[in-house]
């Protein structure tokens, strides 16, 4: 079990990160053109994917929770803002990053952070 208390530290502090980049991402789009904000969506993918990843090697050894069905959910979302960005609709992008992913992204976080803490706690 040791061996995978410091991967959960780093899961909760990577969760903290990307939600940090979507709201800056979000922020941005107020201000710059779509393009310009490629990289910063490219890396909250790759975030993205490594929590999802992480969460794969871990799911044996935790309690029940809902973060493989909001992980789901999750999935649809980023899916449908690369298909927005590959579009170039800017104002769909800001509609689901804030009607899905600023809702949906905290709520998995908070639930991932639910189910980490009481082993990195004891």
């Amino acid at each position: 079990m040791d061996k995978y208390l410091d991967m959960m530290r780093q899961m909760i502090a990577l969760a903290d990160t990307c939600l940090e980049a979507i709201i800056h991402l979000h922020n941005r789009l107020a201000d710059v053109f779509l393009e310009e904000t490629i990289g910063l969506f490219q890396d909250i993918l790759d975030a993205f994917s490594q929590l999802e990843q992480s969460y794969y090697l871990l799911q044996t050894i935790l309690p029940e929770n809902q973060l493989e069905e909001q992980l789901d959910a999750m999935r649809e979302v980023y899916a449908s803002l690369v298909k927005a960005y590959e579009q170039n609709d800017n104002s769909q992008v800001i509609f689901l990053l804030q009607t899905r992913l600023l809702t949906e992204y905290p709520a998995w976080k908070n639930e991932l952070e639910q189910t980490l803490k009481p082993f990195i706690i004891t």
